[in-house]
């Protein structure tokens, strides 16, 4: 599959696991980001999911590198383009992967700037909140169930949001995000945009 239409934009994204492997899975339609960045991005536009990679101490050597993704322990051998440093063995984390190791493409289908406590109770379900008997559940913490979607989103969201960025990120705060409509295609974007090279970012 080639994208029709390339996108004018290209840019990467880090997801939470759960989150991610919910977009594969089908569950998650619309994620939310910080960065005015992301406001510029329009239907059509593409998305690129960086993810912690650990390299393995044994490798197959030659052109190929052996990764592993953290977040489902899934193993592949990948071409290692002769431009970019080989890593050493250890993690990498999510901003450390580079384009070509990506396995998840994001087709934007709309984009929308809001408060973070805008989101409606369509869209909290759509991000990824679990209907329960009885309410709505935090996917990333266990025994978390809220009357309103909405309240369950913000826990969500606190609860992928790393240490530094609860200061001025949480819900709380009511940040201004991003709430990026997406569909998922689990292939790497370079085989969807022919042409893009490594650097991944238009």
């Amino acid at each position: 599959m080639i994208i029709q239409a390339e996108p004018n934009r290209v840019l990467p994204i880090i997801l939470n696991p759960e989150i991610q492997r919910r977009i594969v899975a089908g569950r998650v339609r619309i994620v939310h980001q910080t960065g005015k960045r992301y406001a510029r991005l329009e239907p059509g536009d593409a998305l690129w999911v960086r993810e912690a990679l650990t390299i393995p101490h044994r490798q197959s050597g030659g052109d190929w590198l052996s990764v592993v993704y953290n977040g489902d322990g899934d193993r592949r051998d990948l071409r290692w383009p002769k431009v970019i440093a080989r890593p050493s063995d250890g993690k990498l984390p999510p901003s450390a992967m580079p384009v070509h190791a990506s396995r998840l493409t994001l087709i934007v289908t709309s984009v929308r700037e809001m408060r973070l406590q805008q989101i409606s109770e369509i869209s909290a379900v759509s991000a990824g909140v679990d209907m329960e008997l009885g309410g709505f559940a935090n996917p990333l913490r266990q025994n978390q169930v809220f009357e309103h979607a909405a309240e369950a989103f913000g826990r969500m969201w606190d609860c992928a949001l790393d240490t530094a960025a609860l200061t001025n990120a949480c819900w709380t705060v009511n940040p201004e995000v991003i709430e990026i409509g997406i569909r998922a295609i689990a292939r790497n974007i370079a085989d969807l945009v022919p042409g893009l090279g490594h650097g991944g970012v238009r």
